[in-house]
């Protein structure tokens, strides 16, 4: 859907793009969707099972690498396309493995597998065979000579990054040529200055659609630039990069005349490899670190107190009401109507398939999906939107708050992003009742603020905080992550149908 926003509370090779620091993330529910087909159900679990994965892939790797290795530890994480619609209805999950590795010479390093299932006893095929060959002195492989296997134990089949048959610049990226390659999106580079050395990490990995990688670069002493610098850069399966690049550099003008307004500054695109280039965007996480600790009932770092998180929240509404008054027309649209459209196909699954949810859950569901269909507004503003503005997407504090992934950037609603960071702030405290209480009173300052300074939102904001309720709950029938189970979808359901009521009772 144009404009649908990319969902970064989704599993994450680590944070977003632009961020400085990680934090510790909730570990996600290694069940199945409840929309996983009965007959697939038991495949997915394992997929899923850490432990059990690591014990197949303790037996099965070292066959596969050119020296003597052991496998260390391995996480794993549904990737965003397990719980998509299409994946549903064709029955194939993907994930992401971490491995921990040790090699003959005792180097420990960290290695990233693709996981799909199920795959048949051909796989991985010619082509891909072709590929690993031409990535077989790729550093980032070694020690492993083969890039794709099928496993013996299980009808999975693992890619090796950088393999990623719809980004084969990652490899390019990922390799030596990096430096040749990030050289003319650099003003120290235009200015003389040479790179004499790249290091990466990779931040954020969706198999088949994109990838973020935080480089640092070193440059030469001679050169007269600083030593290094850090940047991000974001790869993409499509021709959607180019969209990203043009869209943020308008936005980007925008940010230099606005107070509050903030967005990670476009370096370059690279059009043949589908790669933007991205400053580091300075300060850390700190919103949605102290959010984090408000969540899981954890002590605030000190001085951080609700005065300065309700200014924080004060400082995300003031830029997000900067960008809808920023004037940027983005090509992609995302209204009422097209929410619904997507939300119907989530009913054709609800009704269409045998699942594993309860009965009075997919009711509700089923129910909320009409109310919403009653509700629709026959036209509607449009205004510049995020897309998905939540505090994870943030850096920075009170002093200044960057909104980063701009995936999801349209025209939409001026109480979409509102409904959205609000619905993302309380989503602690609706779905387990008693934890981040106090996220609520976090969530009054902030709509009391955005609606001062779009009074005009106030006719929407309910309705699509109800929206964006039942989006949150209708995913978690496709979710095999994301620490939503059935009874916490019940309370958010529950919560979508309070703000449907409050339109009816006229408040």
């Amino acid at each position: 859907m144009p404009g649908a926003p990319n969902d970064s509370d989704e599993p994450r090779v680590d944070e977003p793009e632009g961020s400085a620091n990680a934090i510790p993330r909730r570990e996600p529910s290694r069940a199945p969707s409840l929309a996983t087909a009965p007959e697939l159900r038991e495949l997915f679990r394992r997929m899923l099972d850490p432990e059990l994965m690591l014990e197949i892939l303790r037996r099965e790797l070292p066959a596969c690498s050119a020296e003597p290795v052991r496998v260390l530890g391995c996480g794993v994480k549904p990737a965003k396309t397990v719980s998509s619609r299409k994946a549903i209805r064709d029955g194939r999950s993907e994930c992401v493995y971490r491995l921990e590795i040790q090699r003959a010479s005792g180097l420990i390093r960290e290695v990233v597998l693709q996981g799909l299932a199920p795959v048949g006893a051909g796989f991985p095929g010619p082509d891909l065979e072709r590929r690993c060959q031409e990535l077989g002195a790729h550093p980032e492989a070694a020690p492993f000579d083969r890039l794709a296997l099928r496993l013996e134990a299980l009808p999975i089949g693992l890619l090796f990054f950088p393999l990623d048959p719809a980004m084969p610049a990652l490899a390019e990226v990922t390799g030596p040529a990096a430096p040749g390659l990030l050289a003319p999106h650099l003003a120290e580079c235009r200015s003389g200055a040479r790179i004499e050395s790249s290091a990466h990490e990779l931040r954020h990995y969706k198999p088949g659609e994109r990838a973020v990688l935080k480089v640092r670069l070193a440059f030469a002493a001679e050169s007269g630039a600083p030593p290094a610098r850090t940047v991000y850069v974001k790869l993409f399966a499509n021709e959607h990069g180019a969209v990203s690049h043009r869209d943020l550099q308008v936005l980007w003008e925008a940010a230099r005349r606005s107070r509050w307004l903030r967005v990670p500054e476009p370096l370059g695109y690279d059009a043949h490899r589908r790669m933007l280039v991205l400053a580091e965007v300075p300060g850390e996480r700190s919103l949605s670190e102290w959010i984090h600790c408000l969540e899981h009932e954890l002590p605030l770092p000190e001085g951080v107190d609700h005065e300065r998180l309700g200014c924080c929240v004060l400082a995300a509404a003031r830029g997000l009401a900067d960008l809808q008054q920023s004037g940027a027309r983005p090509e992609a649209r995302r209204t009422f109507e097209d929410v619904l459209f997507s939300l119907r196909k989530d009913r054709e699954l609800l009704a269409g398939r045998s699942h594993g949810a309860p009965r009075e859950l997919v009711t509700q569901a089923l129910g909320l999906i009409e109310r919403l269909e009653g509700a629709a507004p026959e036209e509607e503003p449009l205004v510049p939107s995020h897309g998905g503005a939540r505090h994870k997407q943030t850096i920075g504090d009170e002093h200044g708050l960057t909104f980063v992934d701009w995936d999801g950037f349209c025209l939409a609603n001026p109480a979409l992003d509102a409904a959205t960071f609000l619905a993302r702030l309380r989503l602690e405290p609706i779905t387990n009742p008693g934890h981040g209480s106090e996220l609520e009173s976090l969530a009054g300052i902030f709509r009391k603020e955005f609606l001062r300074l779009n009074p005009a939102a106030a006719r929407y904001l309910g309705l699509y905080e109800g929206l964006v309720l039942t989006e949150q709950m209708l995913r978690s029938f496709r979710r095999s992550a994301g620490g939503v189970d059935g009874p916490g979808a019940a309370r958010l359901a529950r919560s979508a149908e309070e703000c449907l009521g409050s339109l009816a009772d006229g408040e």
